[in-house]
């Protein structure tokens, strides 16, 4: 345990001097030390499955880090802090699994069954950990559905207005919505609701999953 801590320890300092000495740089440009070379190399279907969610997520991790690098207002870093700190988790997750998963293929002669264990593991993480490390296209296209069907479409924020605004304007949303209501006055679907003209019980609701659990 104490050794795996070390090893994540040193990805993290790694990381940071990296990112401190050539902050414009692209991040894929980076040498974070991912055995991506040596993954690609591999004849293992698990560990070429796990090779793609790793690059989606080291690509996912850079441009967060080239957000919160260039923007000037520190409360839209904030707002993305926590899902920041959980997506360098799952990647430096999917490191080490990368680097346990090439360590056993290079011994699978010895005990193919526990070796095979080992990679088969590693695929398990890269499949249902690194679905959290990209955007899912069907957002997007259900915008452009709903936009090309006349669907008018607003979006809500309780939080810091400023830090919602530059987090919106991002990822492209604010292009595609009809209204954005931020940190409102009373019920914020109802204010929402105002925005568009239209009467709330008319409306469907999408709640995050935050949302949710406060219910």
């Amino acid at each position: 345990m104490r050794r795996g801590f070390s090893a994540l320890r040193g990805f993290g300092t790694h990381f940071l001097a990296e990112i401190l000495q050539r902050p414009t740089q692209p991040f894929l440009a980076i040498d974070l030390g991912l055995p991506v070379q040596e993954l690609a190399r591999s004849g293992n279907a698990h560990i070429q499955s796990l090779r793609a969610q790793l690059a989606a997520g080291a690509q996912a991790f850079g441009d967060c880090v080239q957000f919160i690098v260039a923007e000037k207002n520190p409360l839209a870093a904030f707002a993305g802090a926590v899902p920041f700190l959980k997506l360098a988790g799952i990647v430096a997750g999917g490191w080490q699994m990368a680097r346990a998963a090439l360590a056993a293929e290079r011994n699978l002669s010895k005990d193919k069954s526990f070796h095979g264990a080992k990679i088969a593991t590693a695929r398990f993480y890269g499949d249902h950990a690194g679905v959290q490390l990209r955007r899912d296209p069907a957002v997007g296209e259900l915008l452009r559905q709903l936009r090309g069907a006349g669907t008018p479409i607003a979006a809500y924020g309780v939080g810091p207005r400023e830090a919602s605004a530059a987090v919106l304007s991002y990822l492209g949303l604010d292009r595609r919505l009809d209204a954005v209501v931020l940190e409102p006055d009373g019920d914020p679907l109802a204010a929402a609701c105002s925005a568009l003209g239209a009467d709330p019980a008319a409306v469907r609701h999408v709640q995050t999953r935050a949302q949710v659990d406060e219910l």
